[in-house]
């Protein structure tokens, strides 16, 4: 019997313990409390991260939880089936906890009407050295293309006295986490990863290790940062799209590039047809900016259209092209300007004359230059509008002869000209040898030469002439002056061979 009665009692007691185990088995609310780091140099306040679950399949309410029973308890609230929340709380640490090694924790709540309670605890350390360490990451570019290459660069630096353990280096966004190591004080690893991008993140790197000292765990975070997956978002716009000016003259537009987007942009070069490299800039435009342009084209002969482009680089590299727009240009109807001639003699030298025409407001075809008596000097297929054109023809002109050179072209079947007033040919020399003139290297001279002046040869002739004639009088005079003197002297001679000797007695008896 006393056997059969200890079993009995063994079976019983099994039975309460497995009642017991079941009932904590369906224990409602799960409840997980740790402080992070859990090592306290001296009583102090620390933040407790406090993580609970509702496993069952009621509504938990009027949660609560409290680390003193002679103080107020901090409110949870309600928890629905299967909800798990996270929250922190305030904990004072006293020296009697460090000493016990653990704060002891009273969860309170309510299903239905009826009210329980969880017990928990959370692990505390007193040591004489905290592990300390910073985290930093640095991501190269905040806007991408999606599927393009992002770079980040993380850093963990032991700022502490102590050694640090099993740092593992995370982040969520980027689908990254590293492998363990550790860090001596004062040491600091660096981990670059690489990896693409197909929607916008927000990035949140943290490192996790443990105390050399207490094997106690840390966590350290760096500040967050978004990562933008986006497209081109550029705006143009062209103020006036369409401009009227007179025939030959230049047209004026302003070019304004607006960055709407997340992107940065460099190597910025604008282009228009006709108009070659508008503008070239290597500085960045970043979101939100932009800049603007001036575009003055050249002289516009008739109605026109100048298609713009923009080329840039994106700031990791990738070149860009987009069509900025049209710029149309009309021109008003202007009275027609004809060509100017001018010719000039030069006043020595090889080349006789220097040539300068100034094209009409129109270009001009089958353009000739001819003179009289010379013939054609020079065809042009094109004068061009506005155009300036000097040269030194390469002629056999005479002295002082005086030429006529005319420029002749045809429009609309009818036949059109205009000439220089007449040249005088000033040349002091002639390449005999030659036979004709020599081209000379010398500016032009672009005044007419009025044909009444008088040549240098005729005024050289005269001012010789001038000086002849004053040399025969001055001569005639000194001859003239010479024979008088002469007359004079004979004259007295004949006199004198009819005069009374003079004696010394004649003087005293005639004194």
């Amino acid at each position: 019997m006393p056997i059969k009665r200890i079993l009995m009692l063994i079976i019983a007691a099994l039975c309460l313990f497995g009642a017991g185990a079941i009932a904590h088995a369906d224990e409602p609310l799960e409840a997980v409390c740790a402080f992070t780091p859990a090592d306290f140099l001296e009583p102090c306040t620390a933040k407790l991260s406090v993580t609970v679950h509702n496993s069952s399949d009621k509504r938990i309410e009027s949660a609560r939880i409290s680390h003193d029973p002679n103080k107020e308890s901090a409110v949870i609230g309600t928890i629905e089936p299967g909800e798990t929340m996270h929250f922190a709380y305030d904990v004072q640490v006293t020296k009697k906890m460090l000493e016990a090694g653990k704060v002891n924790l009273t969860i309170s709540y309510k299903i239905g009407n009826k009210t329980q309670k969880l017990q928990t605890s959370a692990i505390v350390t007193q040591v004489e050295h905290l592990a300390k360490a910073q985290l930093t990451a640095r991501i190269f570019k905040s806007a991408v293309y999606p599927g393009e290459i992002v770079q980040v660069e993380y850093r963990l630096v032991n700022t502490g006295e102590i050694a640090i353990e099993n740092a593992i280096i995370s982040d969520a966004a980027f689908s990254f986490a590293s492998e363990a190591f550790s860090l001596a004080p004062e040491e600091e690893k660096c981990i670059n990863y690489m990896t693409t991008f197909s929607e916008s993140a927000i990035s949140a790197p943290r490192a996790n290790f443990v105390s050399s000292l207490s094997q106690s765990p840390y966590v350290v975070h760096a500040p967050s940062a978004a990562i933008h997956v986006t497209n081109d978002s550029l705006s143009f716009s062209i103020e006036p799209e369409t401009v009227m000016v007179a025939y030959g003259e230049r047209a004026h537009f302003s070019i304004t590039v607006r960055n709407n987007g997340l992107l940065t942009y460099n190597n910025l070069s604008l282009y228009g047809s006709g108009l070659g490299l508008i503008k070239t800039d290597n500085t960045t435009l970043r979101p939100q900016e932009a800049f603007i342009v001036q575009v003055e084209t050249p002289p516009v002969t008739g109605e026109n259209t100048y298609p713009i482009t923009l080329s840039l680089r994106e700031a990791g590299g990738t070149e860009r092209e987009f069509n900025v727009g049209e710029m149309k240009v009309f021109v008003l109807d202007a009275p027609a300007r004809n060509p100017i001639l001018n010719v000039s003699a030069n006043e020595q030298g090889d080349v006789p004359f220097s040539i300068h025409i100034s094209g009409a407001n129109r270009n001009l075809k089958n353009v000739r230059l001819s003179e009289k008596r010379l013939g054609e000097i020079k065809t042009f297929l094109t004068l061009e509008a506005n155009s300036e054109t000097a040269f030194n023809p390469i002629l056999s002109a005479n002295k002082g002869e005086a030429y006529e050179f005319m420029l002749k072209w045809e429009e609309n079947g009818e036949t059109f000209s205009v000439s220089a007033a007449p040249a005088i040919s000033r040349i002091t020399y002639v390449m005999e040898a030659k036979g004709s003139l020599t081209e000379a290297s010398h500016a032009s001279l672009y005044a007419i030469v009025n044909a009444t002046k008088l040549p240098n040869l005729a005024l050289t002739a005269c001012i010789i002439l001038i000086a002849l004639i004053i040399m025969f009088v001055i001569i005639y005079q000194i001859v003239k002056v010479k024979k008088h003197r002469r007359q004079t002297r004979d004259a007295v001679g004949r006199t004198s061979k009819f005069a009374p000797v003079r004696t010394r007695d004649t003087e005293k008896e005639n004194p």
